[in-house]
């Protein structure tokens, strides 16, 4: 099974267990999830997939050396989300963590991959369970196979980085006893301050005013019946047809903001349409010092004083007011 991915180039799978989860009906719906959620409304180059980003967290576990359970782990890691990917968090109030997603609707699709598994004589239960990977899952901000995959693909995806220089970071990850490393500072940095921008690229307050006036609207759509969550458990394209076969006022004004470039404003908190927070994303890699792991930041001063004020900085609330068109 072959794939050429934006990031990583050419990539060979010949695992079968690997390519009997990627042939199923569970990972193909993810070619139709879109990482981003909506975005892809306003901005076409906002397009990555899940099954994109879970077949790129594999190849980078693989780079890494992992065990072939983990690389697997990483393969379905993404499985339970749904169509729209994290909007679904705004929809149950969870946009500052971004985590309840897996219970908004009971998901069949993790069963059927967790068969595939015991089919193939491997303890699915255990692949599954995908924060018992050190490789693959770490909390923020230290570095893991899931976050540097989504920075750096985000980074192409939006210009923010080229292929090469992916390539060129790539070749300085380590595997320390099990923890995702670099063997240089000065690619620690990069990354880090790669992931500041993609921060304020991805969870500004355009992004976090459109996801809380699209959910809006989703939210009546469920309210009303003309959605169901199990809808949700297909694909973006599925909730979008039933979205654009509606004819209501709600629908139709967000449809027409959306059409407008989804317009928004700062403002204070007594006038605001939205109050949301924006999950941090920032990065602060692990690098090998004399056979020890350190931060960059406690080894580059400037790094440490920007993801201190950048993290100040983001916790703040967003007041946003829709513009009306």
């Amino acid at each position: 099974m072959h794939f050429t991915d934006r990031v990583y180039g050419d990539i060979i799978i010949d695992d079968p267990c690997a390519v009997a989860i990627i042939e199923s009906p569970a990972f193909d719906r993810l070619w139709r999830v879109n990482q981003y959620g909506p975005m892809v409304l306003l901005d076409a180059k906002w397009s990555t997939s899940r099954a994109e980003h879970c077949i790129g967290v594999y190849r980078l576990l693989q780079l890494l050396g992992a065990s072939r359970e983990e690389c697997l782990a990483g393969l379905v890691h993404d499985a339970n989300h749904l169509a729209f990917s994290h909007l679904v968090d705004w929809l149950i109030g969870d946009s500052a963590t971004q985590e309840g997603h897996g219970a908004f609707v009971a998901n069949p699709h993790l069963a059927s991959l967790k068969d595939i598994f015991d089919a193939h004589e491997l303890d699915g239960a255990a692949i599954m369970d995908t924060k018992r990977f050190t490789l693959l899952e770490q909390d923020a901000p230290a570095m893991c196979a899931d976050r540097v995959d989504y920075t750096l693909r985000d980074g192409v995806t939006s210009d923010q980085c080229t292929k090469e220089e992916c390539a060129t970071f790539i070749e300085k990850l380590a595997n320390h006893h099990g923890v995702m490393a670099l063997t240089d500072v000065g690619a620690a940095e990069w990354l880090s301050r790669l992931s500041v921008d993609m921060h304020i690229v991805r969870e500004g307050l355009g992004q976090n005013g459109f996801y809380a006036h699209f959910g809006a609207m989703l939210k009546h759509l469920l309210a009303s019946g003309a959605l169901t969550r199990e809808d949700f458990l297909v694909a973006d394209n599925h909730v979008m047809a039933i979205i654009h076969a509606q004819t209501d006022d709600v629908t139709m004004q967000t449809l027409a903001w959306v059409a407008a470039g989804a317009p928004v404003e700062p403002c204070t908190a007594d006038i605001a349409d939205y109050t949301t927070n924006a999950k941090l994303r920032v990065i602060d890699p692990h690098v090998v010092v004399d056979g020890s792991l350190c931060t960059a930041s406690s080894l580059r001063p400037g790094l440490a004083r920007l993801l201190k004020e950048y993290t100040l900085l983001r916790k703040n609330t967003f007041y946003i007011r829709i513009t009306k068109v």
